[in-house]
């Protein structure tokens, strides 16, 4: 058996990564510690075996708190003796590597799935940078979720090659095809664009993602309001929270949001694979990512994917196959790509297809949940 931590700063990180994935481990001779800040629904969502705790964990740098975090932490792990912590998310990485360093934890896997300073420039990045080789140091190994950020990360200089690996091709945890299946949710899809007020002819464009900055989410808007001038047939679902404390949207970009005829931003929603039925063509223009999930997940609904030509994103699809790769941070090629996709349905029916195809064949969850468990067992020396 494998004690195993698995530590997240936020639980939602847990329901979107993990999902499935815990029960497969309990299955398997693991027994499991989630670690995350506080959240009174969590428990009820988790497999009756996984121990669930609770640390005061904030996104935002927050010295005190922090320190009394870490100093939790390392009495938690002294006193389970835990075989193996793994981490993601910046604040659980930087608090659980330090605290399983110290506590002197065997197996210490970092699970870089992003990299924040990416897209920093300044003293700001020089900081976050330094953060990050640190993790990396006093880390025993680090997983990142994609080739792209495993190559940057060694050119960097934050770990030699020797340290690090991929699972699979990549991602946090695959694609459940039966969780993520267009047939299964079609009626639920057609019942939203109902709500939406879109008819059977009407192209939906959609994404899935925080409502921040450095999602894209001002050039989608601001490309999507030049596309409807042209095509009157063009909607736009907006999914995912609105966080304004970190790389907050304008108020001109919400007044948009709020204003305009074919624009609905519905918030965070439990039931994703519904809401990805009820669109046409999905598209993510993020600064950075870790891997572009959320990609695959459109991908295996059978929807064309538009994405940022950056690391992760360019990864998840295959450009003029599963989908189109766009500059960061350009409205006019975000623009030109949706009015591409918007006007062939054709096109956008058999890029959807060879998507869902691409999924099943590299990233079906139950394929990298066993992969996982081999990589970890490795790394255990049980294997």
């Amino acid at each position: 058996m494998i004690k195993l931590a698995i530590g997240a700063t936020v639980p939602q990180t847990i329901r979107a990564f993990y999902r499935g994935q815990l029960n497969y481990l309990v299955q398997h001779n693991y027994r499991i510690t989630v670690i995350t800040a506080p959240d009174p629904t969590l428990r009820q969502e988790l497999p009756a075996e996984v121990d669930l705790h609770f640390v005061d964990f904030s996104r935002e740098p927050t010295p005190w708190r922090d320190l009394k975090a870490l100093v939790h932490l390392i009495r938690f792990f002294r006193r389970e003796r835990f075989d193996m912590i793994q981490y993601s998310t910046p604040k659980s990485t930087l608090l659980c590597a330090m605290a399983g360093w110290i506590a002197g934890v065997p197996c210490r896997l970092y699970c870089m799935w992003g990299i924040y300073y990416s897209a920093l420039d300044g003293r700001k990045r020089m900081f976050f940078k330094a953060i990050e080789k640190w993790v990396c140091t006093i880390s025993t190994h680090i997983s990142p979720d994609g080739k792209d950020n495993r190559a940057f990360a060694i050119a960097e200089g934050l770990f030699p090659e020797s340290k690090s690996s991929i699972v699979g091709e990549g991602s946090a945890n695959g694609i459940d095809l039966e969780r993520f299946d267009p047939e299964i949710h079609r009626e639920q899809g057609a019942e939203i664009r109902r709500q939406l007020g879109a008819a059977d002819q009407d192209v939906v464009v959609g994404t899935v993602t925080r409502m921040v900055r450095d999602k894209g989410m001002a050039e989608l808007v601001r490309a999507f309001e030049k596309l409807a001038l042209e095509q009157p047939n063009v909607r736009l679902l907006l999914v995912g929270p609105r966080e304004d404390h970190r790389s907050p949207l304008g108020p001109d970009i919400w007044k948009i949001i709020e204003t305009h005829p074919r624009i609905r931003w519905v918030g965070p929603q439990a039931d994703v694979p519904a809401y990805y039925a009820a669109m046409d063509l999905f598209v993510l223009p993020s600064y950075r990512e870790g891997f572009g999930i959320v990609n695959l997940e459109a991908s295996a609904m059978r929807l064309p994917v538009i994405s940022t030509d950056v690391n992760g994103p360019r990864e998840s699809i295959v450009p003029g196959q599963t989908g189109l790769l766009v500059p960061v941070q350009q409205i006019e090629p975000l623009y030109k790509a949706m009015k591409k996709l918007a006007s062939d349905p054709a096109l956008r029916k058999r890029i959807g297809e060879a998507g869902r195809r691409r999924v099943a064949e590299s990233f079906d969850a139950k394929k990298m949940w066993r992969l996982w468990d081999e990589h970890r067992m490795r790394l255990c020396g049980k294997k």
